[in-house]
């Protein structure tokens, strides 16, 4: 299945590029389990521009599942609208900190 996505839309897949190499993004320790099972797709034109991959070992996620981030470097001087802003501040969604109403933005 994720080879066929790979090639048909052009998608990659970003498990490799885990700079903190924990592989895995599911964990039951009670049951010892842990897999891969949480994926991050990005097209094959914006791997150049991923600057970090990682999945977060944080201890104050309460689920099962391992948050996983991606951060990614675009030049401004690259848009090809005129909207670009050159704003420096970026803002971080954390699933224990979302409302019902930010869910529905998603």
């Amino acid at each position: 299945m994720i080879v066929s996505i790979e090639v048909n839309v052009h998608l990659t897949v970003c498990d490799s590029m885990d700079s903190n190499c924990v592989g895995c993004t599911y964990s039951h320790n009670t049951l010892d389990h842990k897999r891969l099972i949480d994926h991050v797709f990005v097209h094959k034109d914006l791997v150049p521009l991923i600057t970090e991959y990682k999945v977060l070992l944080d201890a104050t996620n309460c689920s099962d599942h391992l948050p996983v981030q991606i951060c990614l470097s675009f030049n401004c001087n690259d848009c090809h609208t005129s909207g670009c802003s050159t704003r420096k501040s970026a803002y971080v969604y954390r699933w224990d900190k979302g409302t019902e109403l930010l869910c529905q933005l998603w």
